[in-house]
C-alpha cells in the first residue's frame, strides 16, 4: 500500500515573521526575509560584543552574539523551515569590506539561532565546504566533485544532515541558481503519475557507494516515511500525517569512470530504479521554486523535507562574478524530527557527534579555503 501524505505544508504565521509596518515587496518572494536598518545595526553590535569577549567561533552562540529582536524572528523562521515552506533566505547583510574571518563569525552567529548544531563535512572534520570551481584542477568537469565543477546537478538531498545553510560570498556571471523542491510535493506528483516507482524506491535495494565517514556496504531505501506530530503554536495545524523523506545523491548511485566500486557485491542500478530515479528528477522539476540569492545572502534549507539542485554556471573572473558558496550542516535539536528512520538515524549521528565520539574525526574549523588540484573518491561521490 502506498502512504498518502498530505502536500501542503503548514506555515509559520507568528508575529515574529511580520515587523511592524512591514509592507510586503511584490519583487520579493515569501521565502526571503530582508533585513531592516535596525537589524543590521543589531548583528554588527552582536559582532562587536563577541570580539570583545575574546572567544574562538566554536564558542558563538545566542549567549554570545545576543540578537535581542532579530533573534525571535530567526527562530519563526526556523519554525517555518521545519513545519512550514522549508527554506528560506535572509537578506540585506552586505561582506563588502570584511575579513573573511568576520564573514564567517557573522554567519555562525546567525546559525546558532537556526540550529545548535554543526556537523562536519567528511572524514577530516572540516565544519566548511568551500563551493566553487577548481580552476587550477586538471580534471575534467565531469571527473570532478559537483561542488568543484561548473556543471548542473540532479536534485538530491545532502547527506542526512537536517538543515543545508549556504552564505553567498560570490556570484557566477551567467546561471548558477539554486532549486528547490519539496518532498511531499514531489511524493504526490510520483503517486499521481508513476505510483510504480514507489515500491522500488522504498525498497531497501540501493547501495550508496559513499566512502570516508559515511562508509556502508548495506543497502537501504532512497524513500522513507517519518510520523511527526507538530504542537509548535506558530504553526496551523497539528498532524500526525507522515512526512516523505528523500535521502540520496545520484553520484553515490552511479558507477562513477575510473572509481572502483566500494564493493564488488554492490550490483550496478537496474533498469529499475533507474526508471524511479528518472521519474523523481522528473518529479522535482515540476515542482521546483528557484533560489535566486544576492550577494551576502543566507541560505537555509530544510535537507529533510526538501530536495534541491543547481544550475550550471559560467564564471568570469576579471570581472569580479566568481560564484561561491560557504556551505554548513546543521541540526536544531529543539524544533527538528527526532528519532530519524533507520539508517538515516545513524548516519545523522556520525554527521552530529561529540568531538571525540567518532574515532579518527576532529572538528576542523577550515574558515578559509583551500585551492583544490586533487580530489579523492570520497569527495567525487559525495554532494
Amino acid at each position: 500500500m502506498i502512504p498518502q501524505v498530505s502536500t501542503v505544508p503548514t506555515v509559520a504565521t507568528g508575529p515574529a515573521l511580520k515587523r511592524p509596518g512591514l509592507v510586503e515587496d511584490p519583487d520579493t518572494p515569501g521565502h526571503v526575509y530582508v533585513l531592516s536598518a535596525a537589524e543590521k545595526a543589531e548583528v554588527a553590535a552582536a559582532m562587536a560584543h563577541f570580539e570583545a569577549l575574546g572567544l574562538d567561533g566554536d564558542q558563538i552562540s545566542p549567549a554570545t552574539f545576543p540578537l535581542p529582536t532579530l533573534g525571535p524572528v530567526l527562530r519563526a523562521l526556523t519554525a517555518d523551515l521545519h513545519h512550514g515552506r522549508g527554506f528560506f533566505i535572509l537578506r540585506g547583510l552586505t561582506i563588502a569590506g570584511l575579513l573573511t574571518e568576520d564573514t564567517i563569525l557573522r554567519y555562525l552567529g546567525i546559525a546558532s539561532f537556526v540550529a545548535d548544531k554543526i556537523g562536519v563535512q567528511d572524514e577530516h572534520g572540516n565544519v566548511f565546504a568551500h563551493i566553487r570551481e577548481a580552476k587550477y584542477a586538471l580534471a575534467r568537469q565531469e571527473d570532478r566533485p559537483i561542488r568543484d565543477s561548473t556543471l548542473a546537478s540532479h536534485f538530491h538531498t545532502d547527506e542526512a544532515a537536517d538543515i543545508l545553510a549556504m552564505h553567498t560570498s560570490g556570484l557566477a556571471a551567467e546561471g548558477g541558481d539554486h532549486f528547490v523542491a519539496p518532498a511531499a510535493a514531489v511524493y504526490d506528483v510520483l503517486c499521481r503519475t508513476c505510483p510504480e516507482v514507489i515500491p522500488t524506491l522504498t525498497a531497501p535495494i540501493w547501495y550508496f557507494d559513499t566512502r570516508g565517514l559515511l562508509a556502508s556496504l548495506i543497502p537501504r531505501p532512497l524513500l522513507y516515511f517519518y510520523h511527526h506530530r507538530s504542537n509548535h503554536p506558530n504553526t496551523i495545524t497539528t498532524t500526525t500525517t507522515p512526512q516523505p523523506i528523500f535521502s540520496f545523491n545520484q553520484q553515490a548511485l552511479h558507477r562513477l569512470p575510473n572509481i572502483p566500486p566500494l564493493s564488488p557485491l554492490a550490483p550496478p542500478l537496474t533498469p529499475p530504479q533507474l526508471a524511479a530515479l528518472t521519474a523523481l528528477e522528473r518529479a522535482a522539476r515540476q515542482v521546483h521554486t528557484p533560489l535566486r540569492t544576492h550577494l551576502g545572502d543566507i541560505s537555509f534549507v530544510n535537507n529533510l523535507t526538501t530536495l534541491h539542485a543547481r544550475e550550471a554556471f559560467v564564471d568570469d573572473p576579471p570581472r569580479g562574478k566568481v560564484r561561491y558558496l560557504v556551505r554548513m550542516w546543521l541540526k536544531d535539536t529543539g524544533e527538528g524530527m527526532q528519532g530519524l528512520p533507520e539508517p538515516l538515524e545513524q548516519l545523522n549521528q556520525r554527521l552530529f557527534a561529540q568531538e571525540g565520539e567518532v574515532e579518527g574525526v576532529r572538528r576542523v574549523w577550515n574558515v578559509v579555503g583551500k585551492m583544490r588540484v586533487g580530489f579523492s573518491f570520497a569527495e567525487r561521490l559525495g554532494p
